[in-house]
């Protein structure tokens, strides 16, 4: 190792209990972000948490949340496999995001939470997105993978 290479120990930072939000709308945007959550929870050995929040009412009156969790369990199992890390899934309802991810983190005691940028839309740029309003709103580390 050369004199200018860092190390984990010289970066200060260890999270023990990461938290990666994935949209399962769009989750073939988290790639990255799952990557990189993945890469730390070995090297740091700490928890790695993947959520989704789904909102509470559908489209149609039959279009329940609930029916959607076991699409999402599979997800985090196949990640999970594919990472070679334990990922617990955590499924939740609530209308609003950004109000969830910041009420888990604080009750989950989260170091880190990691989430991938997606698609912007030009209400985003007005009113910001969900991405710098988490990073706003919460007491923890935020990594957006872009």
């Amino acid at each position: 190792m050369s004199d200018n290479e860092v190390t984990l120990e010289d970066l200060n930072f260890a999270p023990k209990n990461i938290l990666v939000l994935v949209d399962m709308k769009h989750k073939d945007h988290a790639d990255k972000a799952l990557n990189l959550a993945g890469w730390m929870a070995k090297a740091m050995s700490s928890n790695l948490t993947l959520m989704t929040v789904a909102f509470p009412l559908g489209k149609h009156i039959s279009d329940v949340p609930e029916k959607r969790k076991p699409e999402f369990l599979e997800y985090v199992r196949r990640q999970s496999e594919k990472l070679d890390v334990t990922i617990e899934p955590l499924f939740t309802i609530h209308e609003s995001v950004v109000h969830e991810v910041v009420r888990v983190a604080e009750k989950r005691k989260i170091d880190l939470i990691i989430l991938q940028s997606g698609p912007t839309k030009m209400v985003e740029h007005v009113l910001g997105s969900k991405a710098s309003s988490i990073s706003l709103k919460s007491k923890c580390s935020v990594f957006v993978v872009r």
